[in-house]
């Protein structure tokens, strides 16, 4: 790879992880409970009215990343992307003026969550991984750090912002934080590759270079929606992720109540969530690094049981410690595993149409985790009921990831046209 382009490509890296700090998971999920008490003590809502305006948003965001994949392929990166988050900065800004009206509240939190479904991880990923094939998993995993530190450092400054200036500032601080850090990203940074850049890359022959010389983005390898979704893959890789982001977020959300119940102070099992963040953020570039080097299906196999793993663990009493560790590595692994493996079975041409509908998956996944959890302790007396369905599925999801296959479309030049149209047929 030419010196100049090594150094473009990782700073496309480089721009997507400082970009996904100010994400829309650590600017709207992890902060929402910071908010809480302050806007009960000034309005006298109730902390379900608050976390229920969360709830509705997360739905909406979920449809709006299918829309924004549509969009990103359709446009390009950029022409979505710039716009879309300098009206996501002003939306969380806006929240500052909520007046004491609950309907208000919710209407403006939606509206900052349908626009920033564009600063969750698909636009970034597309980027990255047009600019890297060989070591395209390690890319990706990290570019995805970046939701991790800012999942890490976002609610620290909100609580800061909350303390010095109150709730009012700290809307408006996690505006004009998007605004400075992921706005000059997209204007400096992160972009696709033209087709001169990626027949330099190696990733097209040199005799497609002239068509694209004007520097527009090149034409990318892959097959169309409709094609995607008759094929087995594509609904291996969507039950895979439903799956594993109930258990794995629904697990996330009762964890602390789930070690308590074990026998833990409150204060130990909140001190727990350290080390579950560090193994999910030592996982991220892990899971690419091992992506690159061994069949992802495998990978994946593996992945869907290590919930199993956490659920025996701390159901046990043997290690809730190391259970809890475990939830954090696997979560880690799965957006890196999903994008990677979308990009291997389906390709680049429209990752934003095809892992649009596979991320919507993963977040509707992790908003129906949390009640299936809470409905087994409300109604079966624990989670044991919730550890056993949820373990079976794992079970039975990680065995159809063993059915994938072969990439159609693996490390440039491995497979020819004939074959990659072969993979690819509705099965």
């Amino acid at each position: 790879m030419p010196q100049n382009l090594t150094r473009r490509s990782w700073l496309v890296v480089a721009g997507s992880t400082l970009a996904l700090i100010v994400g829309s998971s650590p600017i709207i999920l992890q902060t929402s409970g910071l908010f809480m008490i302050p806007l009960g003590e000034e309005f006298g809502w109730t902390r379900t009215e608050v976390s229920g305006a969360k709830s509705i948003a997360g739905v909406v965001a979920a449809s709006v990343v299918v829309v924004i994949g549509f969009a990103i392929d359709r446009f390009g990166l950029r022409r979505v992307m710039i716009p879309l988050v300098t009206v996501f900065a002003a939306a969380m800004a806006a929240i500052a003026l909520t007046p004491n009206n609950l309907l208000v509240f919710y209407g403006l939190l939606i509206i900052a969550s349908a626009l920033g479904a564009a600063q969750n991880p698909p636009a970034y990923i597309k980027a990255v991984a047009g600019w890297f094939d060989r070591k395209r998993g390690l890319a990706i995993g990290l570019a995805i750090c970046g939701t991790g530190l800012g999942t890490s450092l976002v609610p620290q400054y909100t609580q800061f912002l909350i303390d010095t200036v109150g709730w009012r500032g700290g809307y408006a601080g996690l505006g004009l934080l998007v605004l400075v850090i992921a706005l000059p990203c997209w204007l400096f940074l992160v972009r696709e590759p033209t087709r001169d850049e990626r027949t330099e890359l190696g990733f097209l022959p040199a005799s497609s270079s002239a068509a694209g010389s004007d520097g527009t983005p090149a034409q990318l390898p892959g097959v169309d929606r409709a094609t995607a979704v008759r094929t087995r893959q594509f609904w291996i890789l969507v039950l895979g992720t439903l799956v594993a982001s109930i258990a794995l977020n629904g697990a996330a959300a009762h964890l602390v109540p789930m070690l308590v119940d074990g026998g833990m102070t409150a204060a130990q099992a909140a001190a727990v969530l350290l080390p579950v963040g560090i193994a999910s953020l030592v996982a991220r570039p892990l899971a690419g690094f091992l992506l690159d080097r061994f069949h992802g299906p495998t990978i994946a196999a593996i992945q869907q049981l290590m919930p199993i793993g956490g659920f025996a663990l701390i159901a046990s009493g043997w290690s809730p410690v190391l259970g809890a560790v475990m939830f954090g590595l696997a979560i880690g692994i799965e957006v890196d595993l999903g994008s990677f493996l979308t990009t291997r079975y389906f390709g680049l041409l429209n990752f934003g149409k095809i892992y649009g509908i596979i991320f919507a998956i993963f977040v509707l996944g992790s908003a129906v985790g949390g009640l299936i959890f809470a409905l087994s302790f409300d109604y079966a007396g624990g989670y044991g009921l919730a550890f056993v369905v949820i373990s079976v599925a794992l079970v039975l999801t990680s065995a159809s990831f063993l059915a994938l296959g072969r990439y159609p479309f693996p490390v440039a030049h491995q497979a020819s046209p004939a074959r990659r149209e072969e993979d690819t047929q509705p099965v």
